[in-house]
């Protein structure tokens, strides 16, 4: 769980969370990823810095003088990712198919047929990872993320076949509604064994915590994407 003392803590309301897979819908545009919309009241969402690799002194024969050097660490910080948590209150009664399309229920083989991965059936192929999504030509953005030297690596899928990430995207207006803030947050897997879902008579609130594997970006719109509920396409604005 990420340091609440360390790295990004926002609030927001009245907003939206969405959720996207990599593939390409066969209802809309190429590139066009199937989507599921989580509307909230308040959200909470609390995500690290990714760490840097670290870089060691070398001395030349003990010595400090012009042929002295740092040698670059491991990259290990930047492969293993950094956890993000939201913590949200919903306006909407659909969870079921929220905790589908994170896969929480396809890893955790939570449904009697867990071979597809989809949300009630949609898409009946099922949805596509976004681990592993390539630096160009592979959606609506690119993947991958920036290497100890500055280079652009994508990311190689779970040894696991059956861990999936989606990529997540939550924006809400200002309080005087003059800008939208929002993140799009790259390959977050959501393992079965660290969400809860909490409903009562009036309103739904989820913990969920992932981990994040790619980048992260600012955004001032959504992605368009066709909604898995209703293979129609969401807007790239808030809906109301």
């Amino acid at each position: 769980m990420p340091n609440p003392n360390i790295g990004y803590n926002y609030q927001g309301r009245d907003g939206e969370l969405r959720f996207l897979d990599k593939s390409q819908s066969g209802q809309g545009a190429a590139g066009t990823p199937w989507g599921y919309i989580a509307h909230f009241e308040e959200l909470n969402l609390a995500m690290q810095f990714r760490p840097r690799p670290q870089e060691f002194p070398r001395l030349d024969r003990e010595r400090l003088n012009d042929y002295v050097h740092t040698q670059l660490g491991s990259d290990e910080p930047l492969f293993d990712g950094f956890d993000v948590t939201f913590g949200a209150r919903l306006s909407s009664l659909e969870t079921n198919g929220l905790l589908q399309f994170v896969g929480v229920k396809y890893m955790g083989q939570g449904e009697a047929v867990a071979s597809a991965w989809n949300v009630k059936g949609t898409p009946a192929v099922g949805l596509v990872s976004t681990k592993g999504r390539a630096k160009t030509g592979d959606g609506l953005y690119g993947g991958g993320i920036t290497d100890g030297r500055g280079s652009i690596v994508v990311l190689p899928a779970f040894a696991d076949p059956k861990k999936v990430a989606v990529d997540v995207e939550t924006g809400w207006a200002k309080r005087d509604a003059s800008q939208f803030f929002g993140l799009r947050l790259k390959e977050v897997m959501f393992d079965p064994g660290a969400q809860r879902v909490t409903e009562s008579a009036d309103f739904v609130t989820i913990a969920m915590t992932g981990r994040c594997y790619g980048g992260v970006d600012d955004i001032t719109t959504f992605s368009r994407a066709m909604d898995v509920l209703t293979s129609t396409v969401m807007g790239t604005s808030i809906s109301s």
